[in-house]
């Protein structure tokens, strides 16, 4: 173990500077910086700040460490702190403890220590998810589109995966209390049309080349959908009243499939509605894409990621439209049964996440 680095933002004798703090760092070189730290008045946690190649960052040192309240080393044992940097870095971080701590919300105690698995539904923002923990992380530590990874033991250190599969074939593949899980929903009207003008615009000439690398059966789909009017109830209506088996894993209440599979022969049904509720409940996390500043925030935290905090990108963002209007009612009644159950697992995750996000990560 190598002490830390004191301070107290001015300069006093060492002697001085023992009876005011004390503490130590297990880990200096990342990936996760950890320690602890305790100011003497016992009062508060000691506010302490690591410097990881030129980075600062400050944190509360309050995680809970049985080593130090068995030992007596703190009182109570909640003097902990870990910054988990996705990284080794290029020399030792340099960690101080500051006697003072000032106004300063914790940042810490809502790290989990595990790997996250996000189950990417289609067309809910999972995309921007992705680009999000990549861009800290790293391609060498973040993956998506693990459903295309053949050697799952490439993603052994990984502190972030994510694919289009679902939570049977996850908890098939992967040991799931090793993670921490997590996934979107969107309002089911918007992911379904979304979905649909996905499908269809890879028919359109200058997707020719992005076309080729998919399924014969998804081609295929792209290219009677070209057919369809989006703007017909008649004709939307028609389009759900003919779905054929292979398309009802891509449009039939495809939200709730992710939670439970069912042949893809079969309509979704009560039976099936039900399982994918308690499912439902093997996750840590669901949010709303309608909420996504707050669930990626939270989720952050979630992942040990500290930093300032700007806009999260929003990428592969659909923006085609082909008449389907979201505020007609007789288009979304022409749909309805291909909602039915999205719309309901939508509301009960709307309430979930909402009470999540107002409690904040540490509170759970």
């Amino acid at each position: 173990m190598k002490f830390l680095n004191r301070a107290n933002g001015g300069s006093c004798r060492p002697e001085e500077e023992k009876s005011l703090f004390d503490g130590a760092v297990d880990n200096q070189w990342g990936p996760v910086i950890r320690g602890w730290a305790k100011v003497a008045d016992g009062g508060k946690p000691a506010l302490v700040m690591v410097d990881a190649d030129g980075e600062q960052h400050y944190l509360l040192a309050s995680e809970y460490r049985n080593d130090l309240l068995e030992r007596g080393g703190h009182p109570t044992g909640e003097c902990g702190f870990s910054l988990n940097l996705g990284r080794r870095l290029k020399s030792p971080a340099r960690v101080s403890v500051f006697s003072a701590l000032g106004d300063l919300a914790p940042s810490r105690p809502a790290f989990v220590n595990k790997p996250l698995f996000f189950m990417h539904i289609a067309k809910t923002a999972g995309s921007s998810v992705n680009e999000f923990f990549i861009e800290h992380f790293g391609h060498e530590r973040a993956a998506m589109h693990i459903e295309s990874v053949s050697d799952l033991q490439s993603l052994a250190h990984h502190q972030f995966i994510s694919g289009h599969i679902g939570l049977e074939r996850f908890e098939r593949d992967f040991e799931r209390d090793k993670f921490y899980t997590a996934t979107m929903l969107r309002e089911p009207v918007r992911q379904l049309v979304s979905h649909l003008n996905w499908v269809r615009h890879l028919s359109e000439p200058e997707r020719a080349d992005f076309l080729q690398g998919h399924p014969d059966i998804v081609r295929e789909i792209s290219a009677r959908l070209q057919k369809v009017d989006f703007s017909s109830p008649e004709a939307m209506s028609r389009f759900v009243s003919e779905l054929r088996p292979a398309e009802r894993p891509l449009f039939d209440n495809c939200q709730c499939r992710y939670f439970h599979s069912i042949p893809a022969s079969k309509p979704f049904n009560d039976e099936a509605f039900l399982q994918a509720l308690n499912n439902l409940k093997r996750f840590d996390f669901v949010g709303i894409t309608e909420n996504f500043e707050p669930a990626i925030r939270y989720l952050g935290a979630k992942a040990g990621i500290v930093k300032n905090w700007e806009k999260p990108p929003r990428v592969n963002v659909n923006k085609f439209d082909y008449g389907f209007d979201v505020t007609n009612p007789e288009l979304i009644t022409a749909v309805a049964p291909l909602i039915r159950y999205d719309q309901e697992l939508y509301q009960r995750v709307s309430e979930l996440s909402r009470t999540l996000l107002e409690s904040g990560p540490e509170a759970h």
